[in-house]
């Protein structure tokens, strides 16, 4: 009987520490900020990496920070395939503004394919045709 006791009450710490080390592996991740322009690139309107013009898909994980930055020519609306990636259907962004957004706890993971609608130009931005964020596993 005393060797049950021992069993149950050496499973019931195993099973508290393992959940507290992989608590832990989620919560040691500082969350990234990723900063996207929309600029004119060979006379097309591209969504690309504000450091590099020639990323045009943006890698991410859940929690991480986007910011798009809106050229001083037009407005745009935003309008994203999954509420869950960021946790708006739709959004708007004036003029030289900037639009911050958090990748989601549900956002799925792969590609996540988005559109941006350049109002004064009247044509949607093409990052790879559509812009997409990959979600990190």
């Amino acid at each position: 009987m005393k060797n049950k006791y021992l069993l149950l009450s050496g499973t019931v710490i195993c099973l508290f520490l393992l959940s507290i080390i992989s608590c832990e592996r989620d919560t040691d991740r500082i969350p990234e900020k990723h900063q996207i322009s929309i600029r004119m690139i060979d006379d097309k309107w591209k969504v690309v990496d504000a450091r590099d013009a020639t990323i045009t898909d943006i890698t991410v994980a859940r929690g991480d920070t986007v910011v798009w930055v809106a050229p001083p020519d037009s407005d745009l609306y935003f309008q994203f395939m999954d509420e869950h990636l960021v946790g708006h259907y739709t959004q708007d962004l004036k003029k030289e503004q900037r639009l911050m957004l958090t990748i989601g706890n549900q956002a799925r993971r792969g590609p996540n394919p988005y559109a941006v609608f350049m109002y004064d130009a009247k044509v949607y931005a093409q990052g790879d045709s559509p812009p997409q964020l990959i979600v990190k596993e």
